[in-house]
């Protein structure tokens, strides 16, 4: 999913963190899980899905991203809400257990999903917001000495709304539109793989592959 690039920004400010939203990292490369295969047959999914299966909170397991530390991914969905929550844990943090150092969370709202051909299932989106938070007192200190998408007032645990703002780079803007794919099955939740030619920016692009490592009640 496009969101992990926008963390990532956030992160690569702090240089706290070194993972892309393209889910090219190591740890999924070396992860042992293997996406549903596509339906060969070409016709569209044969059982609807269950929209309150889809609901409720959802989890990666705890990946390293090299030197810099590790990382926990969690998506809340609701009824028409879907947030997608972005951890950033130390080195020392091999679980993910001790309180992050740093977290991002973007916020949408979807329409409801529609099958497409390999049996995975279309979800479109619209942002609301983006938000981040420094946990920790060295990551506040980076935080403002870096002026984080402009701000030198970092204060632990105070969010912050950063939706559209200049964070190395621009972040999107309340109301963008964002395309994906998704398939649930066995109580495992994957998404979309993003690429350069499936940023999930446009329908055109809507991924077309799934992530390797999926998410887990």
């Amino acid at each position: 999913m496009k969101i992990c690039k926008w963390t990532t920004t956030l992160f690569l400010t702090l240089a706290l963190v070194g993972c892309g939203f393209n889910d090219n990292d190591d740890d999924d490369n070396n992860s042992n899980d293997n996406p549903p295969p596509a339906d060969d047959g070409g016709g569209a999914a044969e059982d609807p899905i269950d929209l309150a299966d889809l609901q409720g909170t959802w989890s990666k397991r705890c990946t390293t991203i090299g030197t810099l530390g590790f990382r926990k991914d969690t998506l809340t969905i609701g009824a028409t809400t879907f947030d997608y929550f972005t951890q950033l844990h130390l080195p020392t943090d091999t679980d993910c257990s001790d309180p992050a150092s740093f977290d991002a969370k973007a916020s949408f709202t979807y329409v409801v999903p529609s099958f497409v051909a390999n049996g995975n299932n279309n979800i479109d989106m619209i942002l609301t917001t983006i938000k981040a938070k420094v946990n920790t007192p060295a990551a506040q200190v980076a935080a403002n000495a870096e002026e984080l998408c402009g701000f030198t007032d970092w204060q632990i645990g105070i969010e912050k709304d950063v939706t559209g703002l200049n964070c190395i780079e621009n972040l999107p803007s309340s109301g963008g539109d964002f395309f994906q794919i998704f398939f649930l099955g066995d109580d495992r939740l994957f998404v979309g793989e993003i690429d350069d030619d499936h940023s999930g920016e446009t329908a055109d692009e809507r991924p077309e592959t799934l992530e390797a490592m999926p998410f887990e009640k």
